[in-house]
C-alpha cells in the first residue's frame, strides 16, 4: 500500500481496537478461569517470582526460589521469559500481580495486531485485505487458546507478536540490505528467542527459507544461476539469524550447558510427551460449528 498519513492512522487505530477487543474478556474481577481452574495460576507464581528477582537486582533472572515447595528450580534459566519481565517488572513497581498480568496480556494482543498490520501493508495493496489479515491473525483460535484455554502459556502467546514483525523486517532486508534493516531483523529475531524456546525451533526454518526466497527473487535471472551470487544471497539470509543467536547467547548458552544439572531424562520425551503421539488425524476436522479445543 502507498503510504498515506490518514489511512495509516485509521489502520493503526483499527489494529489497536481489534487487539483491545480480543483482550476485553481478561478485564474481570479475577484471573481467567481456564480449564475449570486450569493453569492460569502459574502466571501469578511466575510473575511474583520474577518480581522478587527484579527487586533484589537479579538480572537476568534465573531462579524461582519458592517453586517446588520452596526448594526452588531454575525456571527462568531454561524457559524464554521475556513477557514475565514485563508483568514482573510492573509488580515490582507496586502494581498488583493480577493487574500486571492483565496489562501484559492486553499489550500482547495489541502488539500482535499492530505488527500484523505492519506486515500486511507490505503484502497487500487493498486496505480491506489488510484489515482482514489483521483481524484473522488477532482472532486466530490458537492465539486465543493460549490466553483463554491454556492460561499459563504467556510466552507462547507473546511469540505471536514477533512472527509478523520478523517477516516485515526480513522483507525490508531483502528489499534493500542496510545496516539498520539488518539490525531491526536481528532484534526482532532475538526477541523471539528470549520469548519462547519451542517457537524459535519451529519458526526459524520457515523464516530462513522465506528470507532466502525473497533475496533470490531480487536477483536478476542470470545471477540466480551464478554460484557466487547464490552464496551471497544465502549468507545475507543467514546473517540476521546468526546475529540474533549471538546477541542472545547469554540466555540459551547457559541453558544448554547446565542441562546435565536438571532432570532432562527420557521421561520428558517418551510416552505421552513423544512427538509421534500428537499428530492429528481425522479429529483435525471437527463436526461442530463453534471452535472445540
Amino acid at each position: 500500500m502507498k503510504p498515506n498519513k490518514r489511512t495509516s492512522l485509521l489502520l493503526l487505530t483499527f489494529a489497536i481496537l481489534v487487539g483491545v477487543l480480543a483482550a476485553a474478556p481478561l478485564w474481570g474481577p479475577g484471573i481467567v478461569n481456564t480449564r475449570g481452574g486450569g493453569d492460569s495460576p502459574f502466571l501469578l507464581q511466575r510473575t511474583l517470582e520474577m518480581a522478587e528477582n527484579l527487586r533484589h537486582g537479579s538480572f537476568p533472572a534465573r531462579w524461582m526460589s519458592h517453586a517446588a515447595y520452596d526448594l526452588g528450580y531454575p525456571f527462568f534459566n531454561h524457559y524464554g521469559a521475556l513477557p514475565f519481565y514485563l508483568s514482573g517488572g510492573l509488580t515490582a513497581l507496586g502494581i498488583s500481580p493480577l493487574l500486571a498480568i492483565q496489562a501484559t496480556q492486553t499489550l500482547g494482543f495489541v502488539l500482535a495486531s499492530v505488527f500484523m498490520l505492519l506486515w500486511a501493508r507490505r503484502l497487500f495493496h487493498n486496505p480491506a485485505a489488510v484489515l482482514l489479515a489483521t483481524t484473522a491473525y488477532t482472532f486466530a483460535p490458537f492465539h486465543l487458546v493460549n490466553v483463554y484455554v491454556r492460561g499459563d502459556s504467556l510466552s507462547e502467546f507473546y511469540a505471536f507478536i514477533w512472527y509478523p514483525l520478523i517477516f516485515w523486517a526480513l522483507d525490508r532486508v531483502a528489499e534493500r540490505p542496510t545496516r539498520g534493516r539488518f539490525a531491526a531483523a536481528t532484534l526482532a529475531y532475538s526477541a523471539l528467542i528470549l520469548t519462547h524456546n519451542v517457537s524459535v525451533l519451529t519458526f526459524s526454518p520457515f523464516a530462513g527459507v522465506y528470507l532466502l526466497m525473497r533475496c533470490l527473487t531480487k536477483l536478476p535471472g542470470e545471477q540466480r544461476r551464478n554460484l557466487r551470487h547464490l552464496a551471497r544471497a544465502a549468507g545475507q539470509a543467514a546473517l540476521p539469524f546468526v546475529a540474533g543467536m549471538l546477541l542472545t547467547a547469554w540466555f540459551w548458552l547457559p541453558a544448554l550447558a547446565e542441562t546435565r544439572y536438571g532432570q532432562m531424562g527420557p521421561e520428558f520425551t517418551a510416552g505421552y510427551f513423544h512427538y509421534t503421539n500428537h499428530f492429528r488425524g481425522r479429529d483435525l476436522v471437527q463436526s461442530s460449528f463453534l471452535f472445540d479445543y
